[in-house]
């Protein structure tokens, strides 16, 4: 990187043929090869997906979940759902509430033993397995043993030491030293790992390749029954976990049908359902409300109406989104995501902050107080023919439950934390519900349903507002996946809104100026300021792609 003006930047890269982004240079090499070598983005993707498992265990695994967007050269688009559920047997009282107890934009605290939120009972039924082998038996070309070599042999070779990894570690070190297998792993020496650290440069993770090994050889089933289902559910029973060897067996990924929005003579495909692409849509609607082009990018008037759409969403998606309501009502997700609604919503924008939002008023619907936050990843391929795949996965939390399944190398999600630990709530935790999730990954085609970009990010709660800039950075100014992911962000999520430095003094003080509460930080390795996202964009005849500053993952393009 280069410094200029107190302002670091990475050069674009740039392929004829094919390109893929992941969050280590490793992981993107892998999906890089794969295309050079015959393989479709589909391949790239889940090879990627599974290799991520073993390079960024803090943020993912083959015992989280996530989601996969496929658009296809033929034109058609699908959302595979493998996100962790709960298992039959969680009750809708499951965890004790203190006297502390907590529910706001945040999420929830004061669970007695925190437990929701760490720990056996933490964890959700895991779909990082079933998910991306779905996909690669529906649209890949590979088999799934050449498919999953790559992450096996980063297992046992071992992945390079990053600060990241002595930053993430140390910052859930007690949770990490809880259980022997995962401070084996991950605290050698009962200390986080230190980048080129004497005698240990890499981390190796031999239990994992053998459990890699034999999903190679066996598929999904070799994951979801036998004796490493057994050992899943040995492990989580001892915790007093209600999941049984019939969840895991019984776990099965969901096609589903994108949700397709507008935008400026575009279409965004998108996540429907609980995820964030309801609100992804609802903020792009809102924004092109406006004319865009004449506020200017990253103006005070841009930055306003988009801190106001943003927090309109937000009112939104906290009272509305979950997958079911106990009575059965329906979560009025399409509605939410409709030009009508948009246009109803847009009218509240006024030249002046607004404190705060009520939610709107969309038909049928039931308040719902929910959280929205986790360490997730972020991936993509998009290969010569003009498959494209965006692809997020998790463990939620930083190393999800803490738990390493003994003898598997399987760390485990805390997906559980995401339901709302009170009974009767729309988002109370029921049998084989997914919780909502913030991932917002979303592929741009024009009106033939050819690709023109892609964009998605990890950052928890983060994810929906960067992601949503980035789009509008990459349709509505013609900015290059590079700059897109580089500008200058918000964050409106907290009680006021961080803003990036870089936005100006001129810009800051205006925004004062209408009563916009604002937390100016610097944009740097951390605290982060938004999300991390990644992009790809078609640029004539070439791929570009680009990634945000302050990360160790690659765009990779031949």
């Amino acid at each position: 990187m280069t410094q200029t003006k107190n302002l670091y930047t990475r050069s674009e890269a740039i392929g004829k043929n094919g390109m893929v982004t992941a969050m280590t240079p490793e992981v993107a090499q892998i999906g890089r090869s794969i295309l050079q070598n015959g393989g479709n983005a589909i391949d790239a993707a889940v090879a990627m997906a599974f290799a991520i498992d073993v390079a960024e265990p803090c943020m993912s695994g083959i015992g989280g979940g996530g989601f996969m967007t496929v658009q296809l050269a033929n034109g058609q688009a699908h959302v595979v759902d493998f996100f962790p559920h709960a298992p039959s047997g969680a009750p809708p009282d499951m965890y004790e509430l203190t006297a502390d107890f907590k529910a706001d934009k945040l999420g929830f605290t004061g669970v007695k033993d925190n437990a929701n939120a760490a720990g056996p009972r933490s964890v959700g039924v895991p779909g990082n397995v079933a998910g991306p082998l779905l996909a690669l038996e529906k649209w890949g070309t590979r088999s799934i043993a050449d498919t999953l070599a790559p992450a096996i042999q980063l297992a046992r070779d071992g992945v390079p030491i990053t600060f990241y990894d002595t930053l993430h570690a140390s910052t859930v070190m007690p949770m990490l030293a809880k259980h022997p297998d995962t401070a084996r792993i991950y605290l050698p020496n009962g200390l986080p790992p230190l980048p080129a650290q004497e005698g240990m440069a890499r981390i190796k993770y031999p239990e994992l390749a053998a459990t890699l090994e034999r999903i190679a050889v066996g598929g999904a089933k070799a994951f979801y029954e036998g004796e490493i289902a057994a050992k899943i559910v040995a492990e989580l029973k001892a915790g007093g976990h209600a999941i049984s060897e019939a969840d895991l067996a019984n776990y099965t990924p969901i096609i589903r049908q994108p949700l397709i929005s507008p935008l400026l003579g575009h279409e965004l495909v998108l996540m429907p359902g609980p995820t964030g692409g309801p609100s992804i849509a609802e903020i792009t609607h809102l924004m092109a409300l406006a004319d865009l082009k004449s506020l200017g990018h990253n103006s005070a008037d841009y930055v306003h109406r988009l801190i106001e759409s943003c927090k309109l969403t937000l009112a939104d998606r906290l009272a509305y989104m979950c997958e079911s309501h106990p009575d059965g009502r329906a979560i009025p997700w399409r509605e939410l995501a409709s030009l009508e609604y948009a246009a109803q919503r847009g009218g509240t924008i006024g030249p002046n902050a607004s404190a705060s939002y009520a939610a709107g008023s969309p038909s049928g619907a039931v308040l719902n107080p929910f959280p929205d936050q986790s360490c997730t990843t972020f991936l993509s391929a998009w290969d010569k023919h003009g498959n494209v795949v965006a692809l997020t996965q998790t463990l939620n939390g930083l190393y999800g439950s803490g738990i390493t399944v003994p003898g598997t190398g399987i760390l485990l999600n805390n997906a559980m934390v995401l339901f709302d630990p009170r009974p009767g709530q729309p988002n109370s935790v029921a049998t084989g519900k997914r919780p909502l999730s913030s991932m917002s990954h979303t592929i741009v085609r024009n009106a033939a349903h050819q690709p023109v970009a892609l964009t998605g990010a990890p950052g928890g709660r983060k994810i929906v507002d960067t992601t949503a800039q980035v789009l509008l950075n990459m349709i509505a100014f013609d900015m290059g996946p590079q700059a897109a992911c580089e500008a200058a962000f918000i964050d409106p999520s907290t009680d006021g809104t961080v803003i990036d430095l870089r936005m100006g003094d001129d810009v800051i003080d205006n925004l004062r100026a209408r009563g916009h509460k604002l937390y100016p930080q610097e944009a740097t390795f951390w605290p982060r300021l938004a999300a991390r996202p990644s992009a790809i964009k078609r640029i004539g005849d070439s791929l570009h792609g680009g990634i945000e500053l302050f990360t160790v993952g690659i765009a990779a393009g031949y």
